[in-house]
C-alpha cells in the first residue's frame, strides 16, 4: 500500500477531515497552481480527479487530473465538461493501473483568493454523486492563493482543512 506524507515525498500537500485524508500528488499540485485565474480574462479550468484508495477507504490519492479539452467550453465564472476525452483518459488509467486509478471527483478553479462553492457548484457536485453513488467522491476548488476541497456528508459539503506536509 502506499505511503503516508513524509514516507512518500510524492505527495506533499494533502486535505483532512472526519477521518478521511486525501492526498494530491505533487506534479498534479503544480497543474493546479500553474491553472490558477489570476489574470482579469483567465477563464475556468476544470477536469476530473483520477486516483486511488485505501482498503478502509480513509484515505484517498488524487494522482492524475484532466484539463479542459477542445469540445469544453468555458467563460470566466462557468465551464461545461462535454468533451470524452476526459473519460478516455479515465478509461486509460484504470486500465493501465489494472483498475486500481479510478474516478473520484471533479476539480475546477474560481477567480477567488479562497473559494467559496456556488448553488451550481453544489448542484453539479450532486449530479455526480448520483451518479456515483458506489463511491466516495472529492471536488476542490482551486481559488487564486488556496485551493479547498470538499466531499458530501450526511446533510451537506463538508470542507476538508489543507495539510502542508
Amino acid at each position: 500500500m502506499k505511503g503516508v506524507i513524509g514516507v512518500n515525498s510524492e505527495y506533499t500537500y494533502s486535505f483532512s477531515k472526519n477521518g478521511i485524508r486525501l492526498y494530491i500528488r505533487d506534479r498534479v499540485q503544480e497543474i493546479f497552481t500553474a491553472v490558477r485565474q489570476i489574470g482579469p480574462r483567465d477563464h475556468e479550468r476544470f477536469g476530473v480527479l483520477i486516483g486511488s484508495k485505501s482498503v478502509d477507504e480513509e484515505h484517498y490519492w488524487i494522482e492524475h487530473v484532466t484539463q479542459p479539452l477542445p469540445r469544453d467550453k468555458s467563460t470566466r465564472t462557468s465551464f461545461i465538461m462535454q468533451d470524452p476525452g476526459h473519460q478516455r483518459a479515465l478509461d486509460k488509467f484504470f486500465k493501465k493501473s489494472d483498475g486500481k486509478n479510478i474516478y473520484i471527483g471533479t476539480w475546477h478553479t474560481h477567480p477567488q483568493r479562497v473559494p467559496t462553492p456556488s448553488s451550481i457548484d453544489r448542484n453539479d457536485w450532486l449530479s455526480c454523486i448520483n451518479r456515483n453513488i458506489d463511491r466516495q467522491l472529492f471536488f476542490l476548488i482551486i481559488g487564486t492563493e488556496q485551493g479547498k476541497a470538499y466531499f458530501r456528508g450526511t446533510r451537506n459539503f463538508i470542507s476538508m482543512e489543507q495539510i502542508n506536509d
